[in-house]
């Protein structure tokens, strides 16, 4: 019968085997053998492409689209880069809705004016939303009464007297590409991520599609729109892209669409976009495969963790203040990342290790909730042994010593913040102060064990493959930390666990396990093999 270990990895390796061979598939593009066959419009790389606004999505005549830019002797085949001024109308200024409107024309032809240009046949279309709705940060002042710090004056005692609504926002940044593809498509065998791009022409030919890239769409390049706000500066970027990397970006859209619909969040979304468009394609087929890993990892990482502490009867050896550390360390973390709205990707597993430190907590100091036929669970409290109190006072010892250094430094630096940095809230900056002192010296609360670990010369109660799978998703979380938004202490203290890894790597390398060394039960290592045998 095989192990659950062996079945996930079984699963995971079937995964990642089928993940690669879909990506690869989507960058091959059908030959089209016989006809019918959709031939690609082949000129010079040079077009024009206009570029308009709307009020409507799809504009019923003319009349309702307006000019941003125009650009002839267009060559789409080389990348560009253009700003352009755009006066903002007044519809926006009350909290309007608008589109891009983008049209490409593969022939460099010269008209009289942009309407004559849209006339013509051979013209292709993109449009995507030009604005979006969005809640304004909230504004940041010292809790001590100085001037405001934010850019509009608030009262000094609230941040919002009422729940902020959603204002129009204005994208700065529009990626633009077009497809670069010059052999024959099979009519009926075109993929669907690229069948509603394509113009097809009386011909049977088709006009390379141009595509607005969503993905490049970012939450920190809005630009809040109001009344005072007449000019804004548009950042248009051109590059060209192939069949199938325009597959795949299709395919990225479609399933943040579909992610929104379970619940997602918008900031959840720029999360993931963040990944696409930030990142190198190579390391982003690393990040890929890493991330698989690191699924792998915490599935048994998790499985090995609740089996060990689910059979644990005793806690010799183990520190019950850094299990205790650990609970409330995990929930001030928690709430740190809910006040900073931090991606799901971040916050979901540190709401469930709350939970699983809480579980340990109670096996820990062995507390027990019966349910005797009343409707309130009666809670009981187990008694130590002699080697666990001996372990205890280890733990206590060297705790009492890492307190005179940690309090003084964590107070001192809530007061610092207090008096020098912005808040929007008390409960921010007790949040925020909890936090910091969390992550600066929470890797002293884990050197007690490092010190019990020292004093009993061994390391056998330690959970070991729990320890090296979490020890594996340590280093790769190091890699996530550059890649998903998360706030700066939380990305500093993923490296602090690195150090502590290594120690106990050491004391594993320095205490190896005495297979005849007799436990408190009268059993060694050397009786179960024979038993075994």
């Amino acid at each position: 019968m095989p192990s659950f270990t062996t079945v996930i990895s079984f699963v995971f390796t079937a995964y990642i085997a089928h993940s690669i061979y879909g990506i690869a598939s989507m960058f091959i593009a059908p030959h089209c053998a016989e006809e019918p066959c959709l031939h690609p419009f082949t000129q010079e790389n040079k077009g024009q492409v206009l570029v308009l606004y709307s009020k409507y999505q799809r504009p019923s005549s003319l009349s309702d689209l307006e000019l941003i830019d125009n650009w002839e002797d267009f060559n789409f085949s080389e990348s560009h880069e253009k700003y352009v001024n755009f006066s903002v109308p007044r519809q926006l200024k009350r909290n309007g809705t608008m589109y891009l409107h983008v049209f490409f024309s593969p022939k460099n032809q010269k008209f009289s004016n942009w309407r004559d240009f849209l006339q013509q046949e051979y013209l292709s279309h993109t449009v995507a939303p030009l604005t979006v709705y969005q809640v304004p940060d909230a504004d940041t002042f010292s809790l001590l009464g100085e001037k405001n710090v934010s850019t509009e004056e608030k009262p000094r005692n609230v941040v919002f007297e009422k729940k902020p609504l959603p204002v129009t926002h204005l994208r700065s940044k529009i990626q633009l590409n077009i497809l670069q593809h010059s052999y024959p498509l099979p009519r009926k065998d075109i993929p669907h991520e690229i069948a509603p791009l394509l113009t097809v022409t009386r011909d049977n030919r088709f006009v390379p599609p141009v595509y607005i890239d969503s993905l490049s769409f970012r939450i920190k390049d809005l630009l809040k729109v109001d009344k005072n706000t007449h000019e804004v500066n548009l950042h248009f970027s051109y590059s060209p892209i192939s069949f199938g990397k325009l597959r795949v970006w299709v395919q990225f859209s479609s399933s943040l669409e579909q992610m929104k619909n379970f619940g997602f969040t918008d900031k959840d979304l720029d999360d993931v976009k963040g990944i696409f468009t930030d990142t190198n394609i190579y390391f982003l087929c690393l990040t890929f495969f890493v991330a698989g890993f690191h699924i792998l990892f915490d599935i048994l990482a998790f499985k090995n963790d609740i089996s060990f502490w689910r059979h644990k009867k005793s806690m010799v050896g183990l520190s019950t203040r850094t299990v205790v550390w650990r609970a409330f360390s995990q929930t001030v973390i928690f709430l740190y990342l809910l006040e900073e709205d931090t991606s799901l990707l971040v916050t979901v597993p540190s709401g469930l290790g709350c939970i699983i430190e809480f579980w340990k907590v109670m096996k820990a100091f062995k507390i027990e909730l019966r349910f005797s036929g009343c409707i309130l669970p009666r809670i009981t409290v187990g008694s130590f042994t002699k080697e666990e109190k001996e372990s205890d006072q280890y733990d206590a010892d060297f705790l009492t010593k890492l307190s005179v250094v940690l309090c003084p430094l964590v107070i001192g630096g809530a007061i610092y913040s207090l008096v020098y940095m912005p808040h929007k809230s008390w409960y921010s900056w007790t949040l925020e102060s909890l936090v910091n002192g969390v992550y600066a010296f929470g890797f002293l609360f884990m050197l007690p064990q490092l010190f019990v670990n020292y004093k009993l010369k061994s390391v056998a109660h330690l959970p070991w493959k729990a320890f090296m799978y979490k020890a594996f998703n340590t280093f790769i979380d190091d890699i996530f930390s550059f890649i998903i938004t998360m706030p700066t202490s939380h990305r500093l203290a993923c490296f602090r666990d690195d150090v502590v890894f290594v120690v106990y790597l050491y004391q594993r390398w320095l205490y190896p396990v005495d297979k005849a060394r007799v436990n408190e039960f009268g059993q060694s290592g050397e009786d179960e093999k024979e038993k075994t045998e």
